[in-house]
Formats: structure tokens, C-alpha cells, sequence
């Protein structure tokens, strides 16, 4: 049975996911990490690895591209392949650091679910999506799900995360980069900067897709999953 662990994103739970875990191919077994309210990325991987320390395929977006990217450095032989979901390889700048912290402050008085809502639903979605309802609920729950505590920890963690260009120069598993076209959050050029860095890397695009591509893209995400497993 091959396994996958799924990674989900910054103020994101399992729910990112569910399309693509009900949707599995046979002979594939998924679950979905639960990210610890660590302040960096090394630790947060290396209890991740205890948790699962089987060997898998590794699939993350965003916040959890950049673990499983840490989770690459650290344990290399544990991962058969790895799947980048509109995702960053580069350190952070103070700049966006900053506003950040900003939307930090806010969640600690509002809610994370309402600042999410409020501040990064626009960056989050395709703008023709910005007004579906079922997506606004699903990401207010998985922000308030994830709470207080995992919003500064996880923002904290980010800023302070290394530039991962060098471990992913020594990248030799089967690896898949995907991401929404309009993601606002990761445009192409970061995913541009990831495939000059891994030898061989299979490259898509989800068209009229933003950052959140499990769930604006359920059924193209599932199915280019399941294309890319036959391969890995």
C-alpha cells in the first residue's frame, strides 16, 4: 500500500484535502498531518517524521510545501516522491513579515475566522470565487479550527523559514509542481524558480484557479494526482 501524507497550508485543516482523500486510487492510503504550533519549520518537521515515519509520498500547499521541503532536507530516504502545491521556496522578506504580523494582531481580536474572511479571502481564491459561499464557510472553519495559538506560532515559523534552494538541488525523487494560475499568494514565478532547482520535475497549471487549488480544483487536482501516482 503506497501512503501519502497531505501538508496542509497556513490557518488550513484536513478540510483542504477531503475531495482528494475520498477520491484516492486504489492500492493508495492518504492522511492528513496535524501541523504542531511550533515557531520553525525544522521542528515542526521533525515531529511530523515522528508521527509519520513510514516512508511516503509527500504532498503539501504553501505552508505545507515549505515543510515537506524541510521534511525532504531532513529525512531524504523516507520520501518516495513529493507533490508542491502553490508553494514558496524562498525565505521570507521583512516586508511581508510584517503585514503578517499585522493580520496576527487583527486574528487575536476578531477571530481567525473573520480575518481570514476579511483579509486573505481575496488573495486565497480566484476573484470570481470571492463570493461562494461554500468556500467562504470552509475556510472560516478551518481558521478558527486551527485557533489563535497556530495563527502567531505558524506566522512565526514562516518568517523565520531558510531559502530552500540548495536542498532542492539535491532533490532525485519524482516530484510534481502545480499550482492555480492565479495565484496571488505564489504566482508563476515562484513555481518557475522551483523547477530550475529539480531535475525532472513534472510541471502543471490549474487555469482560472487561485491559491487554494484542492479546493477550487477538486476534481483536476484529484485526477492529475492519480495520473502522476501511476508514474511515481
Amino acid at each position: 500500500m503506497q501512503k501519502i501524507l497531505f501538508i496542509p497550508g497556513y490557518l488550513c485543516t484536513d478540510a483542504l484535502f477531503q475531495y482528494q482523500l475520498d477520491h484516492l486510487s486504489d492500492g493508495i492510503s492518504g492522511t492528513v498531518a496535524d501541523i504542531p504550533p511550533l515557531t520553525t519549520m525544522e521542528d515542526i518537521a521533525r515531529v511530523l517524521w515522528r508521527k509519520h515515519p513510514d516512508p511516503c509520498i509527500i504532498c503539501g500547499l504553501s505552508m505545507g510545501g515549505i515543510i515537506a521541503m524541510e521534511m525532504v532536507r531532513q529525512r531524504p530516504d523516507l520520501v518516495q516522491g513529493l507533490v508542491l502545491l502553490d508553494t514558496n521556496a524562498k525565505s521570507e522578506g521583512a516586508e511581508v513579515s510584517a503585514a503578517r504580523q499585522k493580520l496576527v494582531q487583527e486574528g487575536k481580536l476578531i477571530g481567525p475566522g473573520k480575518m481570514s474572511l476579511k483579509r486573505l479571502l481575496p488573495k486565497l481564491v480566484h476573484p470570481d470565487r470571492t463570493e461562494d459561499e461554500g468556500l467562504r464557510a470552509i475556510i472560516y472553519q478551518m481558521a478558527e479550527e486551527c485557533g489563535v495559538e497556530k495563527l502567531g506560532n505558524h506566522a512565526r515559523a514562516l518568517e523565520t523559514r531558510p531559502d530552500y534552494s540548495d536542498p532542492l538541488r539535491e532533490i532525485n525523487c519524482p516530484t510534481l509542481i502545480a499550482y492555480g494560475a492565479q495565484d496571488l499568494l505564489c504566482p508563476a514565478d515562484r513555481h518557475d524558480h522551483i523547477k530550475s532547482l529539480i531535475l525532472n520535475a513534472q510541471y502543471e497549471v490549474f487555469a482560472n484557479c487561485g491559491h487554494l487549488s484542492p479546493l477550487e480544483k477538486p476534481l483536476e487536482v484529484s485526477q492529475l494526482l492519480d495520473e502522476w501516482f501511476l508514474r511515481c
